[in-house]
């Protein structure tokens, strides 16, 4: 028994967890509509399958959060004013 691959890219993951979602939708309505017992099975392993993909995807957006905030640091760094101090002015007598 192979079990669930998580695809590699974020596109991916996004087209396969609808797919997951869908196919725990249509086994999860034959077991309270039908009784297919068989189909309990289904609906458990549809599940599973999502709880693996989300954890990647968990990982994924917060992989992404951090490197917000690491850009908008640089640019923050790289934006900040320079401070230039002025000679004080000789004062004039008159």
């Amino acid at each position: 028994m192979a079990g669930y691959n998580v695809p590699a890219t974020a596109a991916e993951r996004l087209v396969d967890f609808t797919a997951i979602v869908e196919e725990f939708k249509n086994e999860y309505a034959l077991l309270t509509e039908k009784q297919k017992k068989v189909s309990g099975h289904r609906a458990r392993k549809s599940l599973l399958n999502i709880s693996k993909l989300t954890r990647v995807m968990r990982k994924d957006v917060q992989d992404v959060i951090v490197s917000l905030s690491e850009k908008k640091e640089k640019v923050i760094e790289v934006k900040e004013p320079v401070v230039q101090t002025q000679e004080p002015v000789a004062e004039v007598q008159a």
